[in-house]
């Protein structure tokens, strides 16, 4: 029954029992009431005896004679009694004998008995509640306070080994929880750790795990404003930026461990196994679905700050939309697990030539088609931080080749375009070059085909350019016509010096030995055309011969050589890269009719090859845009110093033929002059 039907139950009852005393006090008006209950009166009748009338009269419910008043006031008397006790708890309604009554009406009785009724107070009584504005509620926890028994620091009697490495483990976490301070007693399903007692382990003055827990607010839910806003904002775009660069280096820092590796074994007999073997392995495979498809690589350069930095720079694509940048630079990491580009830097024209600054390891330098050079920063946006001018300050051609000289402490910008003007810039200031050089043809060759005009001066297509290590003045460019010039910045000498001919096509790459060892190699180069060879060449004995020639020229290639680059770690190792999709590792001191190693990496044409600073990995880039990674091991490392000295050894035999065989082709060139000039005097 709900509380509402039993407060009417109560009311009827109520109005039915008032009706009932009012129906009985209608009926008997004379009855005396004494506080709610009738007396009768000590009143002797004329025929009874004095005994009988000091008696009081005994009521009789079977009487059929008229109701005495005293039957009637006891009968009264019990009926209010009954209903009080119904009506009234006995502690809220004191009851009071015979000996306190005092005369009363009948009125005041009802009216007190209803007051007594509707005044006490019911378990079911309504409650009427009301709202309350800007309440605020605070729920201040009690302050833990910890305890500790005798237990938790004494093993029981009962404890098993188990229980020893649960608590040993325990013990060496750094936080444990409260529930772990008795690690070593058995857990019991009435709650009681350890001693029957629990009173002992727990203190009273701890809460209880309820009353310490917090309620948990629920997530405050944006609109789709707001969240476009944080999301748009560059915090937050640098924030999702760096940290994802972190977690996806963090996926591949596991090292790769040869648990097959035999320490028994000398250093000695392992490296000759490993140069017998000189096979080379694809790490890596560096593509961009968005910035790599459809586009070439032009330059591949390694970070000399950070080994595990590379640069790749990439051409125009033909089908890109209006709004893509036409020069893209990549740069990746070879420890990120998805291969993804770390850095993405464009501009508006093709970049064809690209590497990092030697002394700042955050700059990154372009040429590009235009004849502008670029330079951008890893601190800074994706465009460049300065720019040279199109203008007939700097260069108005494509540049094709560039090189930092000097020292960390005074170091230039050098860059060379197609039309033969060399520039040189601060690194601080592109906005005009500090100086400027022409480069001409002063012998007048005009081209591959073997035409020769005299006293013409025309200007040096330069597609490549070369520094020898260490020298800051002079220079080799490679050309257009097939002709390698050795020139010179300042001096009597400055500009082109002397010309190695030898290629029938353009040249496509040059590059000077590094000659990091105890012997000086700085005098060989390397040039690599689309003749299908590459040629060795020494700057030492050109001034001395009238024409010089080429050590030696390596014609195993099928289609054009595309680009030839020095082992930074060994002084005879070199590597070709083919339009045919071979690259061939050379290894002069070993063979020099064939490469040791012909891997064919694809089959589309290859690029660019770079070796990495401790030439254990090379980067080759194809016309897809795709730059693979691939281990060489010890393939391009020196085992030890006599690799230095046989391959001068090398060289000075190599020397030796060329000068004995330039001179009888010089020979038979005065002897076909003789006698063209004396058929033609008979003439």
């Amino acid at each position: 029954m709900s509380t509402s039907a039993a407060r009417e139950a109560r009311a009827r009852e109520l109005e039915e029992k008032k009706k009932r005393l009012l129906d009985y006090r209608n009926k008997h008006p004379t009855a005396p009431v004494v506080n709610g209950a009738t007396t009768s009166t000590n009143t002797p009748s004329p025929n009874s005896s004095p005994s009988q009338s000091s008696t009081p009269s005994t009521p009789s419910r079977n009487a059929t004679a008229s109701p005495q008043p005293t039957t009637r006031a006891n009968e009264l008397d019990r009926f209010i009694n009954s209903t009080l006790s119904s009506l009234v708890p006995p502690s809220s309604t004191p009851t009071r004998s015979t000996s306190q009554q005092i005369d009363e009406p009948q009125t005041e009785v009802l009216e007190r008995v209803i007051r007594a009724a509707s005044s006490n107070e019911r378990p079911n009584r309504r409650v009427v509640l009301s709202v309350c504005p800007n309440v605020v509620t605070v729920d201040i926890p009690p302050r833990e306070v910890p305890t500790y028994t005798k237990e938790t620091q004494t093993r029981d009697t009962y404890g098993s080994e188990e229980d020893d490495n649960n608590t040993h483990f325990l013990l060496s976490s750094p936080t444990p929880s409260k529930k772990h301070l008795v690690p070593h007693l058995p857990n019991r399903k009435d709650g009681n750790v350890g001693n029957e007692n629990s009173s002992e382990t727990t203190s009273p003055r701890s809460p209880r795990k309820e009353e310490t827990q917090t309620p948990s607010q629920a997530p405050i839910e944006l609109d789709p404003e707001e969240k476009e806003r944080i999301e748009s904002s560059d915090s937050y775009i640098d924030f999702v930026t760096k940290s994802t660069r972190i977690i996806e280096r963090a996926l591949a820092i596991s090292e790769k461990v040869d648990f097959m590796a035999d320490y028994s074994k000398s250093l000695d007999d392992e490296t000759r196994a490993q140069s017998r073997t000189n096979d080379i392995r694809l790490a890596h495979t560096l593509f961009d679905e968005r910035w790599s498809k459809h586009r070439s690589i032009t330059d591949i350069s390694w970070s000399t700050k950070h080994p595990e930095l590379i640069l790749t720079a990439y051409s125009a694509n033909d089908a890109a939309g209006a709004n893509d940048p036409d020069g893209v630079v990549l740069i990746w990491s070879v420890t990120n697990f998805y291969q993804s580009p770390e850095y993405v830097f464009h501009c508006q024209s093709p970049v064809m030539t690209s590497f990092f600054s030697k002394f700042h390891s955050t700059l990154v330098v372009g040429g590009t088609y235009s004849g502008q050079v670029v330079m951008w920063d890893t601190r800074a946006k994706s465009t460049p931080v300065q720019r040279t001018p199109l203008s007939s300050v700097g260069h108005t051609h494509p540049i094709y080749a560039m090189a930092i000289v000097g020292t960390p402490n005074a170091h230039n910008l050098v860059s060379i375009s197609t039309d033969g003007k060399m520039c040189v810039w601060s690194m601080d200031n592109l906005n005009q070059p500090t100086e400027s050089l022409e480069l001409n043809n002063k012998a007048g060759k005009a081209g591959v085909s073997g035409v020769t005009h005299a006293n013409i001066a025309a200007p040096v297509a330069v597609t490549s350019l070369s520094f020898p290590e260490g020298d800051v003045n002079g220079f080799l460019v490679g050309s257009e016509e097939g002709t390698v010039y050795q020139a010179f910045r300042h001096g009597t000498k400055s500009g082109i010096a002397e010309r190695f001919d030898g290629h029938f096509g353009p040249i496509t790459g040059t590059d000077c030995h590094p000659s990091r060892g105890n012997i000086d190699f700085s005098h060989l180069f390397l040039s690599a055309s689309t003749d299908w060879t590459v040629k060795l060449w020494s700057t030492k004995n050109a001034n001395v011969n009238t024409h010089p020639v080429a050590l030696y020229s390596f014609e195993d290639s099928t289609d054009y050589v595309y680009d030839v680059r020095w082992s930074p770690a060994h002084p005879s190792v070199f590597v070709s890269v083919d339009g045919a999709g071979y690259a061939d590792f050379w290894n002069l001191n070993e063979d020099l009719e064939a490469p040791i190693v012909k891997s064919k990496i694809g089959s589309r044409a290859l690029n660019r090859a770079a070796w990495s600073l401790d030439a254990k990995k090379i980067a080759i880039g194809d016309s897809t845009g795709s730059t693979y990674i691939y281990e060489v091991g010890e393939l391009g490392v020196a085992q030890s110093q006599d690799e230095w000295t046989k391959f001068e050894s090398l060289v000075n035999t190599l020397g030796t033929q060329k000068m004995g065989s330039n001179t009888e082709t010089e020979d038979e060139d005065v002897h076909k002059e003789e006698a063209e000039t004396q058929s033609t005097s008979d003439i």
